[in-house]
């Protein structure tokens, strides 16, 4: 495997894998944590298991071919010099491979700290090296936090009426569309 670790001034995000099912687990498994996830929150580590697995293929189909479109590009964020991964952070290359989607999860005891927008910009400077010129990103419209990355990120608003289902609860919600143009 390559090494596509991405290194910030306070992080490092390293491609998802399985030795981090557990610390993984702990943070998809909170509820607060995913509450406005579409779809994460895990039940059990065999789910995070799961995920980690589909997201070391993807991970490989990109190694084999640069320009795999329908690829998601999971990578852990740690704080640097630590073990334990603080959230997850994707680059999801879509059908046409100069546009991409976007999205994080960090535990809620790591938000607020800027370790959100700091993986995000180092995600679109990484994404600018693969050809991508632009990038969606979507959120709950109650994800006040979120929606700031997106902005702070210099997303703008795409709109803001848009409809997500959860799939674990049906429960229906609007939903924010930003993006941002490379």
């Amino acid at each position: 495997m390559e090494n596509t670790n991405i290194t910030t001034e306070r992080l490092e995000l390293k491609p998802i894998k399985l030795e981090d099912a557990e610390a993984l687990f702990k943070i998809t498994s909170n509820k607060t944590t995913t509450r406005y996830m579409l779809y994460a929150g895990t039940e059990n580590i065999q789910e995070t298991i799961d995920f980690i697995t589909v997201s070391q293929y993807d991970w490989d189909l990109w190694y084999i071919n640069k320009n795999q479109p329908n690829v998601a590009l999971n990578f852990s964020i740690f704080i640097k010099n630590t073990t334990k991964p603080i959230g997850t952070i994707e680059i999801n290359i879509l059908e046409d491979p100069t546009t991409a989607e976007m999205g994080w999860m960090i535990h809620n005891d790591f938000q607020n700290k800027g370790y959100g927008s700091e993986a995000a910009f180092a995600i679109l400077d990484f994404a600018k090296t693969l050809g991508i010129k632009s990038i969606v990103a979507h959120c709950d419209k109650r994800n006040i936090p979120s929606f700031s990355l997106m902005k702070k990120i210099g997303m703008k608003l795409v709109s803001d009426d848009g409809d997500r289902i959860y799939l674990k609860t049906g429960e229906i919600a609007k939903e924010i569309c930003c993006k941002i143009e490379l």
